[in-house]
């Protein structure tokens, strides 16, 4: 179209006034208005009930399928917290010689760090956060006849993974 053209059309569409609708019209429109109005307010509710059992269904199948596939999964974590009296007794082959012998006198481990490394992804598409442990060792033998002590001290690593979840 021209400008001409553009200018004449837009002149016929100023003139063009919206009419009343027929009463007919008006009422069949209202009518069907009514009619969904209702039907939402009743499908409404029943929307909500099956959304809501279909979540339902779902969270309790996805905790099953966890369940089950977790059985192969082993997470083992140990106390930070483990003191000298939670501690087996010490089995330590005696090395004598003559009379000589050393006796057990201190085992300990005491906790230097512990550092999150954060969220990984395990083999079988699960989370869990990954806490890396740091230990000393510390074991004191002494012998009683002459009073000589060997200490020994042993760094020990412990990674321990917590399940996580992630949506």
């Amino acid at each position: 179209m021209s400008l001409e053209q553009d200018k004449s059309f837009e002149r016929q569409l100023r003139q063009i006034k919206p009419q009343q609708p027929d009463e007919l019209l008006v009422e069949r429109i209202g009518a069907a208005i009514a009619k969904a109005d209702a039907g939402d307010r009743k499908g409404k509710w029943g929307s909500y009930f099956t959304w809501g059992g279909l979540v339902a269904a779902a969270s309790i199948m996805i905790v099953v399928g966890l369940s089950l596939f977790n059985r192969g999964t082993e997470i083992q974590s140990s106390s930070v917290s483990e003191t000298v009296e939670n501690l087996e007794p010490l089995k330590v082959p005696e090395a004598s010689v003559g009379d000589e012998s050393f006796k057990p006198v201190l085992a300990q481990n005491n906790l230097q760090e512990r550092v999150d490394e954060g969220i990984v992804f395990l083999r079988n598409g699960l989370t869990a956060r990954k806490y890396r442990y740091e230990f000393i060792d510390r074991v004191v033998w002494k012998n009683p006849v002459n009073g000589a002590v060997v200490e020994m001290k042993v760094p020990r690593d412990e990674v321990v993974l917590i399940p996580v979840q992630t949506f």
